[in-house]
């Protein structure tokens, strides 16, 4: 069975509602990583070149500087807004419930295989957003 086949299953599996508190715990989580590390990108810039904004910048630099944060925090913002709704009882009660007749796609198994993607996303995007404030704007 392909990839989207198996979406499209685990999709089916999904009938509670308490599913669509993922969507905005996900925005909030990845959003707010990735101004974090972005923030932290025009810091670090501001120290190497004073002077120089975010703003009306030209050039790879700050390219680099804000679009590997909004991609390395995508599978970390996952897993923080995973966590935080699991910490509701009655929707981790739920979702548990769903998850069951589906080995391998509950809270833990699904929150270590994004842990393992989120490490990997988050240091390249990192690395470059650091690569990228060190290029002059």
């Amino acid at each position: 069975m392909g990839y989207f086949e198996e979406s499209h299953l685990r999709a089916r599996r999904r009938q509670s509602a308490w599913n669509l508190l993922l969507i905005p715990a996900v925005l909030v989580c990845w959003l707010g990583l990735t101004t974090a590390v972005l923030l932290g990108a025009t810091w670090l810039h501001g120290v190497v070149y004073p002077g120089q904004s975010l703003r009306g910048a030209r050039g790879l630099g700050p390219i680099l500087a804000t679009v590997a944060p909004l991609l390395g925090c995508a599978a970390p913002g996952f897993v923080v807004s995973n966590w935080l709704v699991h910490l509701v009882g009655p929707v981790r009660r739920t979702l548990d419930r769903e998850a069951e007749t589906y080995p391998g796609t509950g809270y833990a198994s699904s929150q270590s295989k994004l842990l393992k993607i989120a490490a990997v996303l988050a240091t390249g995007g990192i690395l470059i957003a650091g690569v990228g404030s060190l290029l002059p704007w």
